[in-house]
Parts: C-alpha cells; sequence; structure tokens
C-alpha cells in the first residue's frame, strides 16, 4: 500500500488526532471486495492530494478493538472512509456511498476549506 500509513491502535492518536493535516482513513478488511476494488483509486488519491491530505489505512480485522471502539462514534461498515481534521470526523462514507467519485468530492471539500 504506497503511500498509505498503516494504522494500530499505538500510533492512532498520534498520526490521525494530532496530524497537522486532515487525514483520510480508509477503514477496510481482507474479505471485503469493495475494499479491495477501492484500494488503487485510494493509492492514486494519495498521490494527487500528497502534502495536502494524510492517507492512512485500519485493517479492521488486525485492528479489532480499535475498530469497535470507533464504531462507537459513528457506525463502521465497510468500506469505510473518514476524513478527520483537527482531531474530529469532518465527514465519512460508507458501504454503498463510498464510491471513487464521492471520496474525491469530500477531498476536494476539505482541501478547500
Amino acid at each position: 500500500m504506497a503511500n498509505l500509513l498503516e494504522l494500530s491502535k499505538e500510533n492512532y492518536e498520534e498520526e490521525v488526532l494530532q496530524a497537522d493535516l486532515p487525514v483520510m482513513v480508509d477503514f477496510w478488511g481482507p474479505r471485503c471486495d469493495k475494499c479491495s476494488e477501492l484500494m488503487p483509486i485510494v493509492e492514486a488519491l494519495a498521490q494527487k492530494y500528497a502534502g495536502k491530505v494524510k492517507f492512512a489505512t485500519l485493517d479492521c480485522s488486525k485492528n479489532r478493538r480499535l475498530a469497535i471502539e470507533l464504531s462507537r462514534i459513528q457506525m463502521l461498515r465497510l468500506p469505510a472512509f473518514w476524513i478527520y481534521k483537527d482531531g474530529e470526523v469532518l465527514s465519512s462514507l460508507t458501504g454503498e456511498e463510498a464510491t471513487a467519485e464521492a471520496i474525491e468530492e469530500e477531498l476536494k471539500r476539505v482541501v478547500s476549506e
């Protein structure tokens, strides 16, 4: 996963909640086909928005406890893309609404703010 920071319970707070840039977190799982389909698009967006948005992934199968903890904040249905700014979830796309077009629209909106 080039250009994408892998998140875990150990680095989540520092890399996401304390980040200087907006952060897009891609929540995924190895059994999620749509997650796999979107991964090349996410990698391309990471290159396109380099320096403007930090991109990170969270493998929910390897980080179940953190995923469960975060799903208390907001429903977590894979694939899920949350964009954080100043430690808060600014926007989210989950399940069927998580399309390549929708993800890029949210990124454009966040960058223009």
